[in-house]
């Protein structure tokens, strides 16, 4: 998988990617701000995030959701920003988490484990992620994409953490990932860069 373009990200902290079928969205850290952006990077607009270290943001078809690092909350709000529900997720240092359209994954850094969730937070099962630090997950309608910030690998694997292939992430460090159907998106916080993949 080759970097097919790249664009500044607008904050200084990146942190996860989403997309919405149409826009991606972008947390920054640093300011506390989701971006909604188009695929070239241009801001549609911004707003307070409903918590300012999201490390996964997820579209379920209606609404969005950010997972909280630290917090560890799963917080479901509209695109506007307005909060509608949240739970806890089992983690300890969420890091990375999707929505397959059913189920939620996320990735615990505290322990290295992926789990399986369901729309109220509950665990269905877990297994060990397949490399050494997550930093991000992805998924593309069939398999997760796992980005490893201490081996600097991306991974795509399926649901049972079974690696299909690797290959070196664009970015010494990614904290965001999203799959648009297409291309894997990243977002390196070490060049402050979001990269189209392909």
């Amino acid at each position: 998988m080759e970097v097919i373009k790249s664009f500044a990200a607008p904050g200084v902290d990146q942190r996860a990617l989403g997309f919405d079928g149409k826009y991606l969205w972008h947390m920054d850290a640093g300011t506390g701000l989701l971006y909604q952006l188009d695929r070239d990077g241009n801001i549609i607009r911004s707003f307070t995030a409903a918590m300012s270290n999201a490390w996964g943001i997820m579209f379920d078809g209606k609404n969005l959701w950010q997972a909280n690092w630290g917090a560890n909350k799963f917080i479901m709000t509209d695109r506007d920003g307005e909060v509608i529900k949240t739970f806890t997720g089992p983690g300890a240092w969420t890091r990375g988490a999707i929505f397959d359209g059913k189920n939620f994954y996320e990735g615990d850094a505290g322990t290295d484990l992926i789990y399986q969730l369901d729309r109220d937070g509950n665990i269905l099962r877990s297994f060990a992620a397949p490399g050494v630090e997550i930093s991000a997950l992805g998924w593309d309608g069939k398999h997760l994409w796992y980005i490893d910030s201490t081996t600097d690998l991306i991974y795509q694997i399926d649901r049972d953490g079974n690696i299909l292939q690797s290959f070196a992430a664009p970015d010494g460090v990614v904290y965001g990932a999203v799959h648009d159907g297409k291309h894997l998106w990243c977002a390196g916080e070490a060049t402050d860069t979001i990269y189209q993949m392909g």
